[in-house]
């Protein structure tokens, strides 16, 4: 039978294969029993055609992620990757300075923050010595269903996301997405945070496990950049300032 294109969200089948394949179950028991779908073929025509935009603010309580995170049709509303790299493609960005023109149409500005390699790895914030803002191409915000004022750009430093975000890449975070997802959310897209654990801001995977405690991770898997875990009763120590939502090399917009 030929495939047939999308209509609903394939990010989120992704998302709850990913966590029924963690619980163990057949797709009929997941469906009938965590789902609670009256009939279990409805979940195969999910599978086919992508998850319906009026269930994903149920399931995102299930899955324990943000609704408009699973809200991506045939995989576009959120990014495209790279098929070669893994990773997205850098997009054309740049500098701007506040008061010395006005943002060009068709562009909005989002606030750049710097950030620099601390101790241990990880990121420590510091305020650029002049306020500086990036700019996007307005469709940037449109096809993620983000706003601009709701967005930081960071620049990164360090090798601890590599092979997907780089050394001194920009990336963009959703500040209303605040909520790390279960275990069982492998795809970096959906589960990389910018967060600060006690006075060290960082680039991070984060999952909240069932014990309620945060696990932190890289995607480089030298031993420099082991994993750790913030126990619940030091939840107060954690701050969460953005879930991902793109990253580009910075390339100067001609």
């Amino acid at each position: 039978m030929k495939n047939q294109k999308p209509t609903g969200s394939t990010i989120a089948i992704a998302m709850l294969e990913s966590d029924r394949q963690r619980r163990g179950l057949s797709k009929r028991r997941y469906a009938l029993d965590v789902l609670q779908l009256k009939d279990a073929q409805n979940y195969q025509h999910w599978e086919e055609r992508g998850v319906p935009r009026k269930e994903l603010v149920r399931l995102s309580n299930i899955l324990g992620v943000p609704a408009e995170t699973l809200d991506a049709i045939g995989g576009q509303g959120i990014h495209s990757q790279s098929e070669k790299a893994g990773v997205t493609e850098s997009m054309d960005v740049s500098a701007w300075y506040p008061g010395e023109e006005p943002v060009p149409d068709g562009y909005a500005a989002i606030e750049a923050v710097m950030l620099e390699v601390g101790a241990g790895n990880r990121l420590v914030v510091t305020e650029a010595p002049e306020k500086k803002l990036r700019l996007y191409d307005a469709d940037f915000f449109v096809s993620r269903r983000c706003v601009p004022n709701a967005c930081k750009a960071y620049r990164v430093r360090g090798e601890s996301m590599s092979p997907f975000i780089f050394d001194n890449d920009w990336i963009v975070v959703d500040t209303r997405r605040r909520v790390p997802p279960g275990p069982g959310v492998t795809d970096p897209r959906l589960c990389t945070f910018v967060l600060r654990v006690d006075a060290e801001v960082m680039v991070k995977m984060v999952h909240r496990l069932p014990d309620g405690s945060l696990r932190v991770s890289s995607i480089n898997q030298d031993p420099i950049y082991a994993p750790f875990s913030v126990p619940e009763n030091r939840m107060d120590s954690v701050e969460i300032w953005g879930g991902y939502l793109e990253r580009s090399g910075g390339r100067p917009m001609r």
